[in-house]
């Protein structure tokens, strides 16, 4: 199926920072994957030297106003930080459709944009698994409209 989402020009967002040298990368990834089931925008880290010459993260979460005190509340509890920094942006996003397409039995969710079109990774790597196909064999054949013409072998076949 094809779903369409419109651009959202000009929308307010926040952006949530915290400066991290006390927490471990399980920790760190943890809280970025909680902040997008809370609803965050996206999350990311950014590597950074600290005073004394301290190596540390930078955890960004970014998200709509609504969003931002549980998202908020959520980094201080798992991160245990003493403090977090609120920036105000304005994002602009073009707009983009999703199509599912079918790569040998396995759907491949596609995002159309008004550039480029991307197969979803997760998606990607489940059918490759499945179908015992490198990665970018089955993002080709997910891109080119041949999906269904030349089904691929299943794992464990030989020929």
């Amino acid at each position: 199926g094809i779903a369409e989402v419109a651009a959202r020009a000009g929308q307010d967002v926040v952006v949530l920072e915290t400066n991290l040298d006390d927490v471990t990368g399980e920790v760190l990834g943890h809280t970025i994957a909680r902040a997008m089931e809370a609803g965050a925008l996206d999350a990311w880290a950014t590597p950074a030297v600290m005073k004394k010459g301290r190596p540390a993260q930078v955890l960004h979460v970014l998200t709509t106003p609504e969003h931002e005190e549980p998202l908020r509340d959520l980094v201080l509890a798992e991160t245990g930080s003493l403090g977090i920094r609120r920036l105000t942006a304005t994002r602009t996003a073009l707009p983009r459709r999703f199509e599912t397409v079918d790569v040998g039995g396995h759907p491949v969710r596609i995002k159309h944009g008004p550039h480029r079109s991307k197969p979803e990774h997760d998606d990607l790597v489940a059918a490759a698994d499945r179908l015992g196909l490198p990665l970018r064999e089955v993002a080709a054949r997910a891109l080119s409209g041949q999906a269904q013409d030349h089904p691929p072998k299943e794992r464990g076949t030989h020929g």
